[in-house]
């Protein structure tokens, strides 16, 4: 079983791939499957949905087509630690949160948030950032998420913004059991007005 696992399943930063899907790349931290002949990258995001909808039906197939990976895929991927996320407390989650959401001062301007927060203390192999504007996103996959970042990295500018809702934020640790959510910070996107010329 592991080994057809590992025929079907390979790490984005893997240089193994079959010769057919060598020059497939996704972005770091995605998974590539191998689907039929087909590429595809599983985002965080993605992983994190069919995680959610999988342990909600508890029928792969109907999964599998929903999502158009393989049941194996999307067993696999429920199992993985990396697929789900849990909220943790104490060191070993990011604390300190802090926003500043703004409009650059390009023309046009355009909104944008500066986050801060103080890096977990404790098993951090890296960091990414999380922002939902729904309720239960984060649990749900409803979210969009940063590109990996360094575990000591405290800083990052949002540039994905949904209008002016509210975005709800976390920083996401990865740690030897998986993604570990520290506390939640909200901010609403600023509006930009620009001013148009004749």
């Amino acid at each position: 079983m592991l080994a057809l696992v590992g025929a079907l399943l390979v790490a984005a930063t893997s240089s193994s791939a079959a010769p057919a899907v060598a020059s497939a790349r996704c972005a770091p931290g995605s998974l590539r499957v191998v689907v039929g002949s087909a590429t595809r990258c599983l985002t965080l995001e993605l992983r994190v949905r069919i995680r959610a909808r999988f342990l909600q039906v508890r029928d792969a197939a109907a999964v599998a087509r929903t999502f158009g990976v393989t049941p194996v895929i999307v067993r696999t991927v429920s199992k993985a630690p990396t697929s789900r996320i849990v909220v943790g407390t104490g060191p070993a989650v990011a604390q300190d949160l802090s926003s500043a959401p703004h409009c650059t001062t390009s023309t046009p301007p355009r909104p944008v948030a500066d986050l801060r927060w103080s890096p977990a203390r404790a098993g951090a192999l890296e960091q990414r950032l999380a922002v939902t504007v729904h309720d239960g996103g984060f649990s749900s996959g409803l979210f969009t998420s940063s590109a990996p970042l360094t575990a000591d990295s405290d800083s990052f500018t949002w540039t994905r913004m949904q209008g002016q809702a509210n975005h709800t934020w976390v920083v996401l640790t990865l740690t030897p059991d998986g993604w570990v959510a520290g506390p939640p910070d909200t901010f609403v996107g600023p509006l930009c007005p620009i001013d148009y010329q004749r």
